[in-house]
């Protein structure tokens, strides 16, 4: 993690993409990048058609549009 956190302040970037040369300060960011940048999205929500890249994403969206928990209005 500090090594992580060394290559953000040094600006090296030792894993590239194949695809478009980016560079990223780990593999795992990398890989993600691929993922999201040059493939197509193929996971679906099981609620709607929206269509994600990660299913991290796709979990995120279901919180954020499914589940929205209503507050309740404040009484003055």
């Amino acid at each position: 993690a500090l090594l992580w956190h060394e290559r953000l302040h040094t600006n090296e970037r030792p894993y590239s993409c194949d695809v478009c040369g980016r560079g990223f300060v780990s593999l795992n960011r990398r890989n993600q990048h691929v993922v999201c940048a040059h493939t197509a999205p193929s996971r679906r929500c099981p609620l709607c058609p929206a269509l994600f890249h990660l299913r991290s994403m796709v979990n995120t969206h279901i919180k954020k549009v499914h589940l929205k928990v209503h507050k309740r209005p404040t009484r003055a």
